[in-house]
């Protein structure tokens, strides 16, 4: 028989007794920072959701629009917004050297755009007519383009090519006139190397501003995507039946273009207030460089009187507005952009940001009714740089935010937010703070 010696057994339960509460007390819950004082370090918890907040629609001049991963064509008319048009330019380059031989006939040119069904903005039972034209002017690579880069001296008053298709097609193709095919082939010394014949045929620009039926819409292009292609067949002396693949690629270069016109919005409906430093009930946001909204905490700088003192959490709350006549039919974008403009007049990421999406925000679920930001360090930042007159200058913008579509150059929706004078359901600014008595 085998014995237990019993001093052993209540060493070890002693011993795992010990084991359990130290594992308990090291599993303490996470807490705000200085919600976790004792009331003996002399601090104080205070919470405020009553600051004044200034909100306001301007439009965007531009957005730099070159190297997206999408191209955008097509025109769309918004009840609110008005009429939003856009076009892209785009480089075709070659995968390899051709060399095409003697004689040569052009037998058809075949140009295939492959449409991204899921970022369309507007009627996706929309008819567009496409049209292609000649670029006629060179495209760099190292050069930065926007999206009002105005190309009216640059493409060919002839149409290459046009193409009727809806927005929901899985592939368009576009036959393009044999003069163009010709063009490609017509300096064999250029199809020998990449940059000869970029300086030899400098691309091509496309729109789709003709609506054939429906009540328009913004058709996203996958340019990059490994079907989009330019197929050219030719013969020459010894073969009937020859082609040769001409391919877009992240080396291709690629602008969009757009073109705001907020006059054809419905007069029940439309912007009232933009560029006018007037506030509003709603705020506006649209994508491919439309319009932003300012939002402003002017007395956040008062609180510098106040300091020393800990941001436990710093967070802006942007409902929707229950009054856009369109919202059920054109999804809203899902993310947006919260900078802040520095003294030297540039827009900046919030540090916050930094930390990761889901506690920043800004994102919106398909059932959210609010954006929200966590904007808390850099509201401790600017609290510490007020109380601090060397750094006073630099602060003195940091209480002034833009709200932004994300990606403007390649997302095409829109939205509409409530302001701070929403009487319903406002646009507010909660602030938890610890206050640090001396």
């Amino acid at each position: 028989m085998v014995r237990i010696n019993s001093f052993r057994i209540k060493i070890v339960f002693q011993l795992l007794i010990f084991i359990f509460f130290f594992l308990v007390a090291c599993e303490k819950e996470p807490s705000e920072i200085g919600l976790n004082f004792k009331a003996h370090e002399k601090l104080n918890i205070y919470s405020s959701d009553t600051l004044t907040i200034s909100a306001l629609t301007y439009s965007m001049d531009s957005t730099r629009s070159d190297e997206s991963p999408y191209s955008l064509a097509g025109v769309v008319n918004d009840m609110v917004f008005g009429t939003s048009e856009a076009a892209f330019i785009t480089q075709i380059r070659l995968p390899e050297a051709l060399y095409p031989g003697e004689n040569i006939v052009v037998d058809s040119v075949v140009l295939i755009l492959v449409p991204d069904t899921v970022l369309m903005y507007g009627d996706p039972f929309t008819k567009l007519n496409l049209k292609v034209y000649e670029l006629e002017k060179r495209l760099y690579l190292d050069s930065t383009y926007y999206s009002n880069l105005d190309v009216s001296d640059s493409i060919s008053l002839d149409i290459k090519g046009s193409q009727d298709f809806l927005a929901t097609d899985s592939i368009v193709k576009i036959l393009l006139d044999n003069s163009l095919g010709e063009k490609l082939l017509s300096d064999t010394n250029a199809l020998k190397s990449q940059e000869d014949f970029l300086n030899h045929f400098n691309g091509l620009y496309i729109n789709a501003n003709e609506i054939i039926s429906g009540d328009g819409v913004i058709s996203s292009i996958n340019i990059l995507d490994y079907r989009t292609r330019m197929n050219l067949y030719f013969s020459n002396s010894e073969e009937d039946s020859l082609y040769f693949t001409f391919i877009f690629n992240e080396s291709s270069v690629r602008v969009n273009l757009f073109e705001h016109d907020k006059s054809t919005a419905n007069p029940s409906y439309k912007i009232n207030h933009i560029n006018d430093d007037v506030q509003d009930t709603v705020i506006y946001v649209q994508g491919m460089a439309g319009v932003y909204s300012k939002i402003t905490i002017p007395y956040l700088k008062n609180w510098a009187d106040s300091m020393p003192l800990a941001v436990n959490k710093a967070e802006l709350i942007i409902p929707l507005s229950v009054d856009d006549p369109t919202s059920l039919n054109v999804p809203p974008p899902r993310s947006f952009e919260f900078l802040y403009m520095d003294e030297e007049g540039m827009l900046n990421t919030i540090l916050d940001s930094y930390y990761s999406a889901e506690y920043f925000g800004g994102v919106l679920a398909e059932d959210d009714e609010f954006i929200s930001f966590t904007i808390t360090s850099h509201v401790q930042d600017y609290f510490d740089e007020l109380s601090n007159t060397d750094t006073l200058t630099s602060a003195s913008t940091k209480n002034e935010f833009y709200l932004r579509v994300q990606n403007p150059s390649f997302i095409s929706n829109r939205i509409i937010f409530t302001s701070p004078t929403n009487v319903l359901n406002k646009m507010r600014f909660k602030l938890t703070y610890t206050k640090i008595k001396d």
